[in-house]
């Protein structure tokens, strides 16, 4: 199993990739403070996110 970032560039796209995670159960666990770069000149954060695999 390989697990690939995904790089989202505008801002609007990022709010809703992180609803999207949160809407299929994924938490975030991490913050990376000021992580990425906007174009514009502004930072945001990024989260680390996880969800539970449960075997059945």
């Amino acid at each position: 199993m390989t697990i690939e970032p995904i790089t989202i560039n505008d801002k609007l796209g990022r709010e809703s990739a992180i609803s999207l995670y949160e809407k299929l159960v994924f938490k975030k666990y991490a913050t990376f403070q000021d992580n990425m770069k906007y174009t514009d000149g502004s930072y945001c954060d990024a989260y680390g996110m996880m969800k539970k695999l449960v075997r059945k």
